[in-house]
């Protein structure tokens, strides 16, 4: 894949990225508006635990990127150990439920359809694990069909038929199930190659470097869970599983630098990283800033109950960005590492490689984070047992866990390869961005801050729509580089429009 072909699939990944957010919002206010806010908490514990027993299929999903990168036929291999690993955890889910029905009860076809659930993510992420080995552009095109059939589900499962909290799940077992089947079909032949028990051994050897990958991400949602038990409801986890998933759009530019880890594991990847610096921050700065000013109005999209969830929003937002920092750096450091390629190499130089040492000082980062928690939230409980405080402690916790840990990393990547920042462009995109806040302070809309959806959006939208045009209005008037850009994808358009004309005319010359 040369470099149209990478930035190609990245602009692709990012804006079915941006149709996940549009269609994700408009799911989740959808059902956050049909359900009681118990449901929709219940909703978001279940979905936690489902995160925690997703853990077996990172050992596959890890290797089977890298494997599939370094030009190893393993996608069969992968595809199918994911799904018995999802067969076999569905049991853990059900004897989870049980366990916690005194907090979050939930009914037996509503469990079905979480172990569905539960089976449809491990086919899906091992499948996004492939793409991004092998076909970059096959993880937007999955998302698209995802997204949009999760929406066309929604519609007429919750919103006509009313089936509500079950009809929300099995919306999302549709779409996942849709997504699977399209991308596995998509997938080059090439990669599928036979079903070999001797690689799946040999994953479950080394499982532990991806566990390593996954921990962090697990402790970092631990939050939900202290929540929910510490203050025996799931209103403040609701609140907060809320502002997580409005924040997670501040992190999705990180999509559009999705083909350099496989360059990276080709090889060929090292001049494609100052490239993908620029089009990720080019576009989370503006999206990160929008968040922080619209935070308010953004709660109030998914109800006035949902106001508490402002402040949290604009903390974890923050962090989402920083995130993108720290996701970055990793890829740098993993993508270039080429331990696991050597044979007979031991445990103790995996766990020195890139591989898992920034897993090892992230995990520990977020285990204390989560230690701290338990004690600062126990204190604010005798306070105050319904203090939505508490929600805003957890988020400010979680931002200056993620500052001290993108930092570090930042400083690892390029200390390791030397990479240059280009300072240059990213002090273009700021003063836009500085430009683009002072505009939506101005255009602030106050009507927003309604019960009326209808009220919130026709508010709302307009001013974001007016955000997104003075920030690239200012970015085009001051980057050359953006616009000799612009010009150039521009004459390639029209090169190929010029030359399908040809084969319109000339039919018989284009066959020959």
């Amino acid at each position: 894949m040369g470099d149209a072909g990478a930035r190609q699939a990245g602009l692709l990944s990012f804006l079915a990225s941006l149709l996940s957010l549009v269609t994700g919002l408009l799911f989740s206010v959808l059902v956050a508006r049909r359900l009681a806010l118990e449901d929709y908490g219940a909703w978001q514990f279940y979905s936690t635990v489902i995160s925690y027993l997703m853990l077996p299929g990172v050992v596959v999903n890890f290797w089977l990127t890298r494997d599939l990168g370094h030009g190893r036929r393993v996608l069969k291999t992968g595809v199918v150990s994911c799904g018995l690993l999802g067969a076999l955890t569905s049991f853990i889910l059900v004897g989870s439920s049980i366990m916690s029905s005194s907090v979050a009860p939930i009914n037996m076809d509503v469990l079905l359809a979480l172990v569905a659930n539960l089976i449809a993510f491990y086919l899906s992420s091992s499948l996004d694990s492939a793409s991004i080995g092998v076909a970059p552009s096959l993880y937007g095109v999955g998302l698209i069909v995802q997204e949009t059939v999760k929406v066309i589900a929604g519609a007429i499962l919750v919103v006509w038929l009313r089936t509500g909290l079950l009809g929300a799940i099995l919306s999302i077992d549709i779409a996942l199930f849709s997504k699977v089947a399209t991308m596995y079909l998509k997938m080059p032949p090439v990669a599928r190659g036979e079903l070999d028990i001797s690689i799946g051994l040999l994953w479950l050897r080394r499982s532990w470097v991806p566990i390593l990958s996954l921990l962090p991400g697990l402790l970092s949602s631990f939050d939900i869970l202290i929540l929910a038990w510490l203050v025996g409801s799931t209103r403040q986890a609701a609140y907060l599983a809320l502002a997580k998933t409005v924040a997670a759009a501040a992190g999705y530019p990180q999509r559009l630098a999705i083909s350099l880890e496989s360059k990276l594991l080709g090889g060929k990847g090292d001049e494609h990283i100052e490239e993908s610096i620029r089009l990720v921050m080019m576009f989370a700065l503006p999206m990160t800033a929008g968040l922080v000013v619209l935070a308010l109005p953004i709660a109030y999209v998914f109800g006035r109950n949902y106001s508490p969830a402002a402040v949290p929003l604009q903390l974890l937002s923050l962090a989402s960005f920083l995130s993108i920092i720290y996701g970055i750096s990793l890829t740098i450091l993993q993508g270039a590492e080429r331990v696991d390629t050597q044979v007979g190499v031991s445990s103790g130089d995996i766990i020195r490689s890139s591989l898992a040492m920034p897993r090892v000082i992230e995990t520990v980062a977020r285990a204390l984070c989560v230690l701290a928690s338990l004690v600062v939230l126990s204190l604010v409980r005798t306070w105050d047992p319904s203090s939505e405080a508490s929600v805003t402690i957890l988020a400010l916790m979680n931002l200056l866990v993620t500052l001290a840990l993108s930092l570090s990393m930042l400083r690892m990547s390029r200390r390791t390869h030397g990479y240059v920042v280009p300072w240059r462009d990213l002090s273009r995109y700021a003063l836009a961005t500085i430009v683009m806040t002072l505009a939506l302070l101005g255009l602030y809309p106050v009507g927003a801050i309604s019960d009326r959806i209808f009220d919130v959006l026709v508010n709302l939208l307009p001013v974001v729509v007016a955000g997104g045009m003075v920030y690239f209005t200012v970015l085009l008037a001051i980057d050359q580089r953006l616009r000799n850009e612009l010009r150039e994808v521009g004459n390639v358009w029209r090169a190929r429009r010029k030359s399908q004309r040809q084969k319109d005319l000339h039919p018989a010359e284009s066959e020959r």
